[in-house]
């Protein structure tokens, strides 16, 4: 059985000390606040959500604690954690919720006895799908009946421009099965909004339009082979000079991996660069973060094992006159993750290197930049090996972290090969 390690949290907002506020499951770069459809987003298929880790900056304080609860088309469901007094994570390891594709979720945050307005949570969280190897991709966007918008393909980093909203992906699959909820619809028929996935800057077969007075769509009929290196985003196309305009719209996609347990998480800067010379810093998950000399101030949170990371691919939005060195750093210190792309160039990747994350370790990206300053998007592949394939490297020639069957057995149900203990 395959899982997928969601992560959510922004590290530089926290959640209300005295009322309940909310915020998206797989978070990026949405703040918390009043429950409304900024905050939600649409599952693409089956599966169930479980193992939850969150990560506080501060503690509530003496007396004082936040309830987080998972919450399924507006109901709270089992998945909750409490974090009290000089506490400053919490995990919720033994229930689960189960998801179908159209289900609507986000995150609820309780508060009692005025606890600390500086917890900022981060955390990570389990996706286990129905069928193996499908891994949900959340974004979301704004429909304007102005002109196309793109919106990044994981959490909605968004533009004018495809350029500014694209990131590399790190991994190779299928994209599948395209979702979208929107808030409001878009008039009255003809008026329309089309969604489409993007790849390598053209339209992709998938894509589903959504025309009033409906406010759902999907596409499960179309799929799109995907390479590791190829560049992502989601396009918003008005159609007949749509009369509602500005609403958000909650995106979704399946990304089916081709190697198992595989799937990726993507990251950027928002629209600003990275100044030249001095060392600074973005979340390893979120794309709309302006970079920081402080990285204290651009964390993701609440990493769990056995999650490891590699395959680490780098994007620029144009070549740059000098060298940029781009690490992956966890707890502080450099994974030995590492791409360094030189003058001239707009792309680079580390294929060699992997990290095994921690329980609740914080992780974050860093650069260094010379000559001028461009825009940088990256994504990095997050995995697992199969339960108990330690001790064999590999069979044909093939790495055994990568195989999910041999002669149609699964590997989990194997014990030994050749006489070796997997």
């Amino acid at each position: 059985m395959t899982t997928q390690l969601l992560f959510g949290g922004i590290y530089s907002n926290s959640p209300s000390n005295s009322v309940a506020s909310y915020n998206s499951l797989a978070n990026y770069g949405t703040t918390w606040g009043a429950e409304d459809y900024y905050r939600k987003q649409v599952i693409p298929t089956g599966g169930t959500l479980s193992s939850w880790y969150i990560k506080l900056a501060a503690a509530p304080g003496a007396g004082k604690s936040f309830v987080f609860t998972v919450r399924l088309n507006g109901v709270s469901a089992a998945l909750t954690i409490t974090i009290s007094d000089a506490a400053t994570t919490g995990a919720d390891i033994t229930h689960s919720v189960a998801v179908v594709a159209g289900d609507i979720v986000d995150i609820l945050a309780t508060p009692s006895g005025t606890p600390s307005a500086s917890t900022i949570p981060t955390w990570t969280m389990v996706f286990t799908p129905t069928i193996d190897n499908e891994n949900i991709i959340l974004s979301r966007g704004y429909c304007y009946n102005g002109g196309t918008r793109y919106y990044a393909a994981q959490g909605g980093r968004n533009g004018g421009s495809e350029y500014v909203s694209v990131n590399p992906i790190p991994c190779a699959g299928t994209a599948k099965k395209l979702y979208v909820d929107m808030a409001a619809d878009a008039g009255a028929a003809p008026d329309a909004y089309t969604f489409a996935l993007m790849k390598n800057g053209a339209g992709s077969a998938l894509t589903t339009s959504v025309v009033a007075d409906n406010t759902t769509g999907n596409d499960t009929a179309h799929t799109v082979d995907l390479a590791a290196g190829d560049t992502l985003c989601i396009s918003i196309v008005p159609v007949s000079s749509p009369a509602v305009t500005g609403q958000i719209a909650a995106i979704s996609w399946v990304f089916l991996s081709t190697t198992a347990n595989e799937s990726f998480v993507l990251g950027a800067d928002s629209l600003n660069k990275p100044n030249v010379g001095t060392t600074e810093y973005v979340p390893l998950h979120d794309t709309e973060y302006d970079w920081s000399a402080t990285e204290a101030n651009r964390l993701s949170g609440g990493c769990q094992t056995p999650y490891k990371l590699k395959n680490f691919y780098v994007k620029f939005s144009s070549a740059p006159s000098g060298n940029y060195t781009l690490n992956v750093r966890g707890g502080g210190n450099n994974t030995g993750i590492t791409v360094t792309i030189l003058s001239g160039n707009t792309a680079g990747n580390d294929t060699a290197h992997t990290y095994d994350l921690v329980d609740y370790q914080t992780m974050s990206v860093s650069c260094l930049a010379a000559g001028s300053a461009i825009r940088v998007m990256f994504g990095i592949c997050v995995y697992t090996a199969p339960a108990g394939w330690t001790n064999i490297g590999k069979i044909n020639g093939i790495a055994a972290t990568s195989i999910a069957k041999v002669n149609g057995i699964a590997v989990a149900s194997i014990a030994k090969v050749n006489g070796v203990a997997v």
